[in-house]
C-alpha cells in the first residue's frame, strides 16, 4: 500500500511539474491518494456525489484540460512512452542474459565432450594395459583376470597365493554389467578340452547369513548378485558357510551359475583375481 501510495504521488507530482499550466489535476471526490471508498461516506461531507461514488473502481485522479490543447493526451503518450522504454530495457536485459546462458551452455556441452573422450580414451588404456600385463580385462580403471585349472585343486588360502602373485587379490563384483562382462570373460578362458560344462572360482567376497547379502571385501553390500539356484549355495546354509565363489558355465543361458557360499577349505578350479 505504501508503494501504491508513492507510485501516485510520484505520478501527481510529474503532472504538476511537467502540465502544470495546462492541466489542472485532482483527487476524485470519495477518493484518497490510493483508492477509492467502498461505502459511500454517510459524514456528509461537503462535496460529496452518488455519482461520483460510482465510479470508485476508476483510477482516483481526474485531470481537466485548462487551455483546449492536447496537453491530456500529451500526459498519456509520456507514460506511455515511459512504460514503454522500461519494457524495451527489461526485454533487453533478458536477452542479454539468454545469450550469456547459451553461451554458458555451450561451454559446459564442450567440456562435457573433453571429458567422455578422457574416460573414453582412459578406458583404452586401461583395455590394452590389462590384456598385455594380466590377460585380462579393464573395469573401473582396474584390472580382471583369472587363473583357471582343470581339477578341483585351489582351496581359499590358495586361491589368494595365486592372485598375489602378480600383486592382486582376490576381485568383487560391482553391478550387473560388471558380472556380465566377468562371466564373458571367464567363459573364454575355460579349458576347451575340459570335460565339465563349468568353472568354479573364488572370489574376495562374503555371505552375510543374517541378511543373506553378499558382501564386498571391504565390509560394504553388493549392489548385485545372481545367485545359484541351490537354496543350500546360500539361502538356507549354515553360518560358517560364507565365501563365496562364482560358478560360470559355457552356456550363458543356463540357469545353474552365478554365487554360491562355502567352507574356505572346499577346493574349486581356482581364482577370479583384480589388481590394486
Amino acid at each position: 500500500m505504501i508503494r501504491l501510495i508513492f507510485q501516485i504521488c510520484a505520478c501527481i507530482c510529474l503532472i504538476r511539474i511537467v502540465f502544470a499550466k495546462d492541466l489542472n489535476c485532482r483527487i476524485k471526490v470519495g477518493c484518497n491518494a490510493s483508492h477509492c471508498e467502498s461505502v459511500p461516506d454517510s459524514s456528509g461531507q461537503q462535496g460529496f456525489s452518488s455519482v461520483e461514488f460510482t465510479k470508485r473502481d476508476e483510477f482516483p485522479m481526474v485531470c481537466e484540460d485548462t487551455t483546449g490543447s492536447d496537453a491530456y493526451f500529451r500526459l498519456l503518450d509520456s507514460l506511455s512512452d515511459d512504460r514503454d522504454k522500461k519494457f524495451e530495457k527489461e526485454t533487453e536485459q533478458m536477452h542479454l542474459r539468454m545469450a550469456r546462458m547459451e553461451r554458458e551452455i555451450v561451454r559446459l556441452q564442450k567440456v562435457a565432450l573433453e571429458i567422455t573422450a578422457a574416460f573414453t580414451e582412459m578406458n583404452q588404456v586401461t583395455e590394452r594395459f590389462c590384456k598385455d600385463e594380466y590377460d585380462g580385462f579393464g573395469y573401473g580403471g582396474v584390472c580382471f583376470w583369472v587363473e583357471i585349472h582343470s581339477n578341483f585343486d585351489t582351496n581359499l588360502s590358495k586361491a589368494a597365493s595365486i592372485c598375489n602373485t602378480k600383486d592382486s587379490s582376490l576381485a568383487n563384483i560391482y553391478s550387473e554389467r560388471h558380472y556380465n562382462k566377468v562371466t564373458d570373460y571367464v567363459r573364454s578362458k575355460i579349458p576347451k578340452n575340459q570335460s565339465r560344462s563349468y568353472v568354479i572360482l573364488w572370489t574376495g567376497m562374503k555371505r552375510d547369513y543374517k541378511t543373506n547379502d553378499a558382501l564386498l571385501s571391504t565390509g560394504h553390500v553388493a549392489n548385485y548378485k545372481k545367485l545359484i539356484p541351490s537354496p543350500t549355495l546360500w539361502l538356507t546354509g549354515s553360518n560358517s558357510r560364507s565365501k563365496v565363489h562364482l560358478k560360470v558355465d559355457r552356456n550363458p543361458e543356463s540357469d545353474d551359475q552365478g554365487f554360491g557360499a562355502i567352507w574356505e577349505s572346499w577346493t574349486y578350479h581356482g581364482a577370479l583375481c583384480q589388481s590394486y
